[in-house]
């Protein structure tokens, strides 16, 4: 209750969610699916903000982007072990529904710094997926085909994909537009699908 933030507390005290909880969200994750054994998905997103806090802490660095550069892969590691600490969580409740990890999507394909950057931390969300049984949505493979026209470039911007900032309607935040959460929800449903053919399979 008490990590690092980079908005969330203040912008649910101010946007209460659709769900109501005073714990961690860890906390009500598994408080809920142990009081709800039929719940059939839980889709986890995780991780942006921890690389939004290093790059804000590098800011007033001497070198900030060797500050990031260093900083990376022990940002990294941590989104790793929070991502196992969180499967592992949600597994030894007994769900036995399909858990699913929602990947990122690069805020502009033709910057190839910023794509890896995304691909690296996708990297790190997903490492453990396969060994608590879970899925990926690969948002971030969506939105690539979705801004891959002549008009869009490969910019997710110009694909009408992310929200328009709020100090300049010409340019986006990073947070996804009506179209963008429609193209996730699209994935996630997917991918679903996809699982719960699977499990007809093996049965």
């Amino acid at each position: 209750m008490t990590g690092a933030d980079n908005g969330c507390r203040p912008f649910r005290a101010n946007f209460p969610l659709h769900a109501a909880y005073s714990a961690t969200q860890l906390d009500f994750a598994t408080d809920f699916l142990q009081a709800h054994p039929k719940t059939r998905l839980v889709t986890i997103g995780i991780g942006a903000n921890d690389i939004f806090l290093l790059q804000r802490a590098c800011v007033t660095a001497l070198n900030p982007q060797t500050c990031f550069n260093t900083g990376l892969p022990g940002v990294l590691a941590t989104i790793g072990a929070n991502v196992e600490t969180i499967l592992f969580a949600l597994r030894a409740t007994d769900f036995r529904g399909v858990l699913m990890v929602v990947n990122y999507y690069s805020l502009d394909y033709s910057d190839p710094a910023s794509t890896a950057l995304t691909a690296l931390l996708n990297q790190a969300i997903t490492a453990s997926a396969h060994a608590h049984g879970a899925v990926v949505a690969d948002v971030f493979t969506a939105f690539k085909t979705a801004a891959s026209t002549s008009f869009a470039g490969g910019k997710t911007c110009n694909a009408g994909l992310l929200n328009a900032s709020p100090q300049n309607q010409f340019t986006c935040d990073v947070h996804p537009s009506q179209s963008g959460q429609k193209l996730i929800a699209q994935t996630v449903e997917q991918t679903y699908r996809a699982a719960i053919a699977a499990e007809g399979d093996d049965d």
